[in-house]
């Protein structure tokens, strides 16, 4: 029984490890492209400070139609963009306590695990030393008969 519940219990270390090297690698990917989806951003609110620069500098009193359509356009895209960081950094803080949660769980499983080994080793130890005295015993008695 407890080689048993030391196999099930190396199982679930070794599930435990896999999810969480998982974990790892889908935080570093949403944790990328967080950062690209910043410089994204960033270029773009510079393109349309360029644009705007530009425009004011060439037309400084009226703006057309279809300049204002972009920039509206382009400021609609920084606030997709944005949204989306947004939604990106919750979903790694979101990950990364599920990771500290795996983390500490599995810790404990092994801790669990190397207390069932230290265990089933003194059992083991004493199940000897219990046979040792049951041959002794039975060389004593059958001596005696």
């Amino acid at each position: 029984d407890l080689e048993r519940a030391n196999a099930v219990l190396a199982e679930e270390g070794k599930g435990l490890k896999e999810r969480l090297n998982e974990m790892k690698v889908a935080s570093l990917r949403h944790e990328r492209k967080i950062s690209l989806l910043q410089k994204e951003r960033d270029g773009l609110k510079r393109i349309i400070a360029s644009y705007d620069d530009e425009e004011l500098s060439l037309n400084p009193q009226t703006e057309g139609a279809d300049q204002q359509q972009q920039h509206a356009s382009s400021v609609v895209r920084v606030k997709e963009l944005e949204d989306m960081l947004a939604q990106e950094k919750s979903h790694v803080v979101t990950l990364e306590s599920e990771l500290q949660t795996s983390m500490k769980k599995s810790e404990e499983l092994l801790m669990q695990n190397e207390s069932f080994r230290k265990r089933a080793s003194e059992i083991n130890s004493n199940l000897s030393s219990i046979k040792s005295e049951k041959e002794l015993i039975s060389r004593e008695l059958n001596a005696a008969v």
